[in-house]
């Protein structure tokens, strides 16, 4: 089969096919992205089943070529704007619209997107020139969206949490924040949120277990089923790193646009399979840590094998 991953030069894409290429799993991949966030060359890709396409997942012509071209089976839509404003906001909207509407024009693909990238700033109004017109407000309103674009489409979505646990290339989030300010004895702040994590190898499995499966429902839920507040993530980096601060950092209220909690019912079609959502959550956590406090650069954004 042929896997599409939008943001593919990001580091989403990069802990992904990481995985995924351990599973040895033989298909052709598609890496589309704009590169405007992210730095890799052609040259470091190895790999004759590995292309790699610069162009804005946002364009809905280009997109439309590429997915006539390819017609690939299943798409990672990863592509996302770290930018925190409204117009990055929708930026990320726009993009899954997009790749929503090349999909439905051409071959159905099944398409697994991360929840994160839609609930940033979602507090803020947001208006969109589509058809589909969401209400303002905060987590709600990723539901809302999600409801829509997917009853608007004629495939087989799937709606997927991807945390920072996921990521030990990212150099922003609380897992390494924490890690580098207490490393670096920088002064330390914890927001009163909590976040529902999950490790790369357990999305990457219930990916391709969807993939195998003909399931009857027609979204979804790759979550771990448990939310953890930023409190106990900073409590265990600064277990990891036997590094304590006394009095411990003060909580202070999540900021405009941060919704206070996020947490995801994995689907029950993907349990009887043998998925286990929680699984090698702790070693993620840990892998994140170390790859923080033995760096001695800066966290590279990707790697293809």
């Amino acid at each position: 089969m042929t896997l599409l991953i939008t943001g593919g030069a990001g580091t989403l894409a990069g802990d992904v096919l990481d995985y995924w290429q351990n599973y040895s799993v033989a298909e052709e991949l598609i890496l589309i992205d704009n590169f405007l966030q992210s730095s890799v060359k052609k040259e470091e890709i190895t790999s004759a089943h590995i292309s790699l396409i610069n162009a804005d997942c946002a364009d809905l012509q280009k997109m439309t070529e590429i997915f006539t071209k390819y017609k690939p089976r299943a798409v990672l839509h990863f592509a996302s704007t770290m930018e925190s404003s409204t117009s990055g906001f929708k930026s990320n909207v726009q993009s899954l619209l997009v790749t929503l509407r090349a999909a439905d024009a051409t071959s159905h693909p099944t398409i697994f997107f991360p929840q994160s990238f839609l609930t940033r700033n979602c507090q803020l109004p947001i208006t969109d020139t589509s058809p589909l017109q969401p209400e303002s407000g905060d987590y709600p309103l990723f539901k809302s969206l999600c409801e829509r674009y997917l009853e608007s489409y004629q495939g087989k979505s799937v709606v997927g949490i991807i945390s920072t646990t996921l990521s030990p290339r990212l150099s922003i989030g609380p897992i390494p924040a924490f890690a580098k300010r207490l490393l670096g004895d920088q002064p330390i702040s914890i927001s009163a949120t909590s976040r529902d994590y999950i490790s790369p190898d357990a999305v990457v499995k219930a990916i391709l277990l969807t993939l195998e499966d003909s399931f009857a429902i027609k979204q979804v839920v790759i979550a771990s089923g448990q939310s953890k507040s930023t409190q106990e993530i900073y409590r265990l980096v600064s277990a990891k790193l036997k590094i304590e601060r006394n009095p411990e950092p003060g909580v202070t209220s999540p900021g405009a646009g941060d919704p206070p909690e996020i947490s995801l019912i994995p689907s029950d079609a993907l349990l009887p399979a043998g998925w286990d959502p929680l699984e090698n959550l702790n070693a993620a956590l840990g892998n994140c840590i170390d790859r923080v406090k033995t760096s001695t650069t800066s966290v590279r954004q990707h790697h293809i094998k």
